[in-house]
């Protein structure tokens, strides 16, 4: 299974990278929105894992062009987020993302999250 990893934070792109490589998934990481709309073109990774917010084009902005182009439009995208705090879960499902991972990551849940969106197994 292939991951594309989008965070403007280089320490959170390394993390995940690492961790998720050594879970046997295939990844690729990109620290902005242009050049993560860019890869997804290229690749076509079975998931996303995209940080909401960053400078440049948003989380946000990058799930609305992929929801909008029939390639992509299917395409599972799980927000990476600061954003924890009460009613974010509604929010942020409503804008069209699949799923969502609290910053600072819990490694339990990340696993967890990954494996129920791309239907694999995965022990913690």
């Amino acid at each position: 299974m292939n991951i594309l990893i989008v965070d403007d934070h280089p320490t959170n792109l390394l993390l995940l990278k690492d961790l998720l490589a050594s879970r046997g998934y295939a990844v690729t990481a990109v620290d902005n929105g242009q050049d993560a709309l860019q890869e997804v073109a290229r690749a076509r990774p079975d998931l996303l894992l995209l940080d909401i917010q960053m400078p440049g084009l948003s989380g946000t902005e990058v799930l609305r062009v992929l929801r909008q182009a029939p390639e992509t439009r299917d395409l599972k995208v799980i927000a990476l987020t600061a954003l924890a705090m009460s009613g974010d879960r509604e929010s942020i499902l409503a804008s069209g993302f699949d799923d969502y991972i609290s910053k600072p990551f819990k490694f339990a849940e990340l696993f967890a999250t990954i494996a129920r969106h791309l239907g694999s197994e995965t022990s913690v």
